[in-house]
């Protein structure tokens, strides 16, 4: 019995032995720090930053640093836990502190500080540098479920499908809590912008609110934006876009404010919080059709109802939503949007002008049968004015009758200025009140590909501040050939828009507009000064995409610098060439300034323009020695086409959704006119051979009998067996000729022999 207590408590000595020697010899580590942008509060996490090597904690303007609350992680038993700076060190009594970073610092800024965990002997050291920002609110997004429906959840969606739930901590910069309360969803937004590796959101909160402080009740709203600007290099397209038609003033413009945004605990960087565009208080502040809608279809879902094609008297096709009651007045309001046929027919309801103009009905989002006919007719109506000499054929109305003539000259001027990519092509929005008998263009929005950025790498001079831009584009062409459109802009620029330029804008740092929404551009830049160089830490300062070409070089000093020179010489130029409009004349527009009127190819160019098949590479330019792909080559067939409609999508492992050639691929697979390339691939970016685009041509009139029988040319031999019923056939019709005895079937196509083409299959079919 003896021997077995004594062994017992020689087990238990070996035991606690064991317990004390193995927690002692847990090694000492610090996994890291974590700061909180409100003390107390778990949803105001700042995990630390790593930047080419080196531990960041960023944290917000409201921040009082000589009481900053962290956290720090380690493992281990530590005897002491101590903070040091340049200054001072400071002991801790646990993991959890406020430290005061200015007395650990002294004067010293940026602040470096190093934690130290010491037991015995043993220690083990982190080091973080914290850098602060300064005049912008911050904004905490915690999603409910972050492990499986957080930020990475909801980013890994192409459509932006994932939606998330979760609250919204907002921080204004003197720190005052702006919002603490629900957020009932977290979603992508945005086309391009949302292939960028810095991603935008569209957020709704659960109780409205003014998130911009205005001050204005109207300003309570749901459903905010979250813009990324990953490819603006200044940060500031955007808000002096949106600032300038403010202050114009455009009867609706988008109110906006720069934030620090903090997801599930990571700092993203500085966005910018915007208004949507909708039709809401506050906002575009029309009738809602959407909410009739609703209330006399109360127990229907009207997303599920199907969908339906018409036409309306003048020509336009339509879809809309079949089964659905209408409420008694059915005038508006309407909120539509310009936008490409791929991404317009993603959209509920949309319609197809005479001319090939896809618009979308955003609001009412799901709209009847007699309501996408009321307003596709009123838009034709307007487009049927402008190709008409400024009158609609139908009711006589002049065009400035079913259009406001004052907001198309500000959204044409602010065009003209920013030299917008999108001009007349997407996020180009008009509105209709109930009780109005016309349209009005805007609000504007999307604008970060502007001011000299945001053309094709081919076409290069982005960094030209002269010559116009906008004015080439077929729709303005339209409008320029009006005198009231051409009085009404030199009368808008001279006395509304270049004031606004040239007093406020390029003024003194001190200058503000009377209504305060137009500031200098010195306090554009030093707002958000502090918050760029943090955001750098995460984003490179030019982003790699294929219409960016940052005129101003690589940084974002560089790149601020060649805006501020931008504006200042293009405003001058446009007061210059403004200036000299008037009623009686219009001085003639070449199509394209790279296009001389005796080249041979001129007169197909300008008729592929004319009738919008063809449209031009940017700045003015339709590049005709560019080499032509198999996505471009078959969008000019599908437009041939007509651009249908229809249903059928095709993948292939090399091309993505919802992009400027997706319908014409999933038609043109469709309709048998091309096909893949082998192994699930495409090639969109794949050069097309002569021979090949006239096997498109030739599947698109329906494959006519052909004897195959190619004679007369050196290199006949060298057509491909399955081209040769194609060639044989394009020759006795004059779509293809040969130079020089050869027909170089295997040659790559340029711009302009494309145009030749498109207009000689053009003229056989019609």
């Amino acid at each position: 019995m003896k021997k077995i207590f004594r062994f017992s408590i020689l087990l238990v000595s070996l035991i606690l032995l064991c317990v004390i020697v193995s927690s002692a010899s847990t090694q000492l580590k610090i996994d890291g720090v974590q700061a909180y942008g409100c003390a107390g509060d778990p949803n105001s996490v700042i995990r630390v930053v790593t930047s080419k090597g080196s531990n960041y904690l960023v944290v917000p303007s409201s921040v009082d640093l000589t009481k900053l609350p962290v956290t720090l992680h380690f493992t281990g038993d530590p005897d002491t836990i101590s903070v040091s700076g340049q200054a001072q060190r400071f002991y801790l009594d646990g993991a959890d502190a406020e430290i005061n970073v200015p007395l650990l610092c002294g004067k010293n800024n940026p602040y470096q500080i190093t934690f130290t965990i010491k037991r015995g002997s043993e220690q083990a050291k982190y080091a973080v540098e914290i850098k602060q920002t300064s005049e912008v609110s911050a904004i905490f997004l915690t999603s409910d479920d972050p492990a499986e429906h957080g930020r990475v959840w909801v980013e890994s969606s192409p459509d932006k499908s994932n939606k998330a739930s979760g609250s919204m901590l907002m921080i204004s910069a003197d720190g005052e809590t702006i919002y603490n309360d629900s957020l009932s969803q977290i979603k992508g937004r945005g086309n391009s912008t949302w292939a960028g590796e810095k991603r935008p959101y569209q957020i709704k909160l659960y109780t409205k609110a003014d998130l911009l402080c205005t001050g204005d009740k109207s300003n309570k709203n749901k459903t905010w934006i979250l813009l990324a600007n990953y490819y603006d290099p200044t940060a500031l397209h955007n808000t002096i876009a949106y600032d300038l038609a403010g202050a114009l003033p455009m009867t609706y413009s988008m109110q906006t404010a720069p934030v620090d945004l903090y997801y599930d605990g990571e700092y993203r960087g500085l966005y910018l919080l915007c208004e949507k565009v909708s039709i809401s208080s506050g906002r575009v502040d029309i009738h809602s059709l959407e909410n009739d809608n609703e209330d006399v279809n109360p127990d229907v879902d009207l997303e599920s109802l199907p969908r339906l094609t018409a036409t309306t008297p003048n020509g336009a096709t339509y879809i809309y939503c079949d089964g659905m009651q209408e409420p008694e007045n059915i005038e508006g309001g309407y909120l539509i949007e310009m936008d490409m046929g791929a991404r317009a027919q993603l959209e509920a309801c949309w319609f197809r002008t005479t001319r090939g103009q896809y618009v979308v009905v955003k609001s009412p989002e799901y709209a009847s049968k007699g309501e996408m006919n009321y307003i596709a007719s009123l838009y034709q109506r307007f487009e049927n004015a402008l190709n008409n000499g400024g009158i609609d054929p139908e009711t006589g109305k002049q065009y400035s009758d079913l259009c406001d003539l004052r907001s198309i000259a500000q959204c044409y001027m602010l065009n003209e200025l920013t030299k917008n990519t999108d001009a007349w092509k997407t996020s180009a929005f008009y509105y209709k009140d109930a009780g109005s008998d016309k349209m009005y263009m805007g609000p504007i929005w999307d604008y970060d590909l502007c001011f000299g950025d945001g053309y094709y790498a081919e076409v290069g001079d982005a960094e030209l501040k002269t010559g116009f831009f906008t004015l080439y584009d077929n729709f303005s062409r339209r409008l320029y050939e009006q005198s009231s459109f051409r009085e009404e802009v030199k009368r808008a620029y001279t006395e509304d828009l270049y004031p606004l330029l040239s007093d406020i804008l390029l003024g003194s740092e001190e200058a503000v507009s009377e209504d305060g929404w137009l500031h200098s551009y010195s306090w554009y830049i030093q707002r958000i000064e502090e918050s760029s160089q943090c955001n750098s830490l995460l984003w490179r300062e030019t982003q790699t995409y294929l219409y960016s070409l940052y005129p101003g070089g690589d940084t974002r000093q560089s790149n601020q610098a060649f805006l501020r020179d931008y504006l200042m010489q293009r405003s001058e130029w446009m007061l210059n060439e403004f200036s000299k409009w008037n009623a009686n004349t219009a001085d003639p527009l070449n199509i394209y300034r790279d296009v001389p009127n005796n080249a041979w190819y001129a007169g197909d160019v300008n008729m592929a323009a004319s009738l919008g098949l063809l449209h031009g590479t940017g700045q003015n330019c339709y590049s005709p020695n560019m080499k032509v792909t198999r996505d471009q080559s078959i969008t000019a067939v599908y437009g041939l086409a007509g651009s249908p409609s229809f249903e059928s999508v095709h993948s292939f492992t090399d091309t993505r959704t919802n992009t400027w050639y997706s319908s014409a691929i999933n038609w043109g697979v469709e309709q048998g006119i091309v096909s893949g390339i082998g192994g699930g691939a495409f090639g969109p970016s794949n050069e097309i051979t002569r021979q090949d685009l006239v096997v498109m041509l030739y599947r698109l009139a329906g494959s006519p009998e052909s004897d195959g029988i190619i004679t007369g040319y050196a290199d006949a031999s060298s057509v491909k067996s399955y081209a040769r019923p194609a060639v044989a056939w394009a020759l006795k019709s004059g779509i293809l000729y040969g130079s020089k005895d050869k027909l170089n079937p295997k040659g790559t196509v340029i711009r302009s022999e494309l145009a030749a083409f498109i207009v000689r299959m053009y003229n056989l079919l019609h």
